[in-house]
């Protein structure tokens, strides 16, 4: 999934100066991803308060933030994952952020993961990231 406003030569979603416009309170309920290839859960490259992603079952696929180069600030986003099943056997860089000074706060509880070896992981290009996780790898 692609969450995105538009920045080319035909259409434009954002002008330089004008208020920054904000996708609100996204919910994502009862996802299965049904393979196990590193493609995105989901790709932002827009302002977003909240994303819900609830009892859904996730593979090798990230949460990524991306700029479209529109605009300056892409504002703080809240993400909140809960009652979802991590099914790859492995590392899973689960956040990957290339926005440079990008707000992110992670909640995520009442997870499985189904494999020992799952190890959730954070890339981080100079933002902010606050976490407060059960998923191997990143709680504390």
């Amino acid at each position: 999934m692609f969450i995105h406003f538009d920045n080319d030569k035909y259409s434009r979603s954002y002008y330089p100066n004008a208020p920054i416009p904000l996708q609100e309170k996204l919910s994502f309920d009862n996802v299965r991803v049904l393979h196990d290839k590193p493609i995105p859960f989901l790709s932002i490259a827009t302002p977003v308060d909240m994303v819900t992603i609830s009892n859904s079952s996730i593979a090798n696929n990230p949460i990524k933030f991306v700029s479209n180069k529109a605009m300056t600030d892409y504002l703080k986003t809240n993400l909140l994952l809960y009652g979802c099943l991590f099914t790859h056997n492995g590392p899973l860089a689960l956040i990957q952020n290339s926005v440079s000074g990008k707000s992110i706060y992670l909640k995520t509880f009442g997870n499985v993961a189904l494999n020992g070896a799952f190890e959730a992981k954070i890339v981080n290009n100079d933002g902010k990231i606050m976490i407060d996780s059960d998923l191997a790898g990143l709680k504390k």
